[in-house]
């Protein structure tokens, strides 16, 4: 596929014009096909989780099925695998499909992997994500925000970045409210089943206090408290949790920053 270049003098600057090949301004036909006759390609690299299929079906069940399937000639997906195996989950049998007859053999390969490789180099803008998701909370929505692809704890966090951002304010120099002391480091309180030690959470010695050699089923590892009121739900609150299965060595690199973060431990098991 050649492409042709115009060039020309504008004072001392040279321009230079691209022209689209005849191929890359062909018109395309949308075509709806029975799912049943479209195929998957084999050698499609990439994964779809059954999470993200979910996902996928969410979004199409509240916007519809807005983005065709690419195929080629024989009803073999080159692109929205993803789609496909949706649509099998809402039961939908007919879809949208465009056909790219113009391509070679070796074009659509290339394209396949294109097509999933480069929507990946792309970044995102954070202060102009929150401000979509802010006019998003703002409206009585027929649908909730997870259709986007976000977890509603990614939502929340975007939107508590932006206001700290607005605020000039940094989380780490919240202040402190300073009651009467009811406990002090080192003291260790047994709860029924429970274990609660008062100490600094990077200092591994006080795990070792507080697990005596078992390991946690599950810890949460989020600051100050673990749970706070969700804006993108109105479920009620929200725990934003880090989860690890495994010793001390799991739980630290979640715990970078703390100074004297709770550690909230579920029962230990052997």
């Amino acid at each position: 596929m050649k492409t042709r270049t115009t060039r020309r003098k504008r004072g001392n600057e040279l321009l230079t014009t691209w022209q689209p090949p005849p191929a890359a301004m062909r018109r395309l036909s949308v075509v709806y096909q029975p799912v049943a006759k479209l195929t998957s390609n084999p050698l499609n690299p990439r994964v779809h989780s059954p999470k993200q299929i979910r996902q996928i079906a969410k979004s199409i069940a509240a916007f519809g099925f807005n983005v065709p399937i690419l195929i080629d000639e024989s009803g073999q997906v080159i692109a929205g695998h993803g789609r496909l195996l949706a649509c099998q989950e809402l039961g939908i049998t007919v879809v949208p499909t465009v056909a790219l007859s113009h391509l070679n053999a070796s074009q659509k390969q290339a394209f396949l992997l294109a097509e999933n490789r480069l929507v990946e180099n792309a970044a995102w803008d954070r202060n102009l994500l929150a401000q979509n998701f802010a006019a998003l909370t703002a409206v009585d929505l027929d649908f909730t925000l997870d259709v986007t692809g976000f977890e509603v704890e990614e939502i929340d966090l975007c939107l508590q970045e932006d206001i700290d951002a607005s605020n000039g304010a940094d989380p780490d120099d919240a202040p402190v409210e300073i009651g009467p002391a009811v406990s002090r480091r080192g003291d260790l309180w047994l709860l029924g089943e429970h274990r609660l030690l008062c100490g600094d959470a990077l200092d591994v010695a006080n795990y070792e206090v507080l697990m005596q050699g078992k390991q946690a089923a599950i810890a949460a590892c989020d600051t100050p408290h673990t749970t706070f009121r969700s804006r993108a739900s109105s479920a009620g609150p929200v725990v934003i949790a880090s989860f690890c299965k495994g010793r001390v060595r799991c739980l630290r690199p979640s715990l970078r920053g703390f100074s004297a973060a709770p550690s909230i431990c579920s029962r230990a098991t052997a």
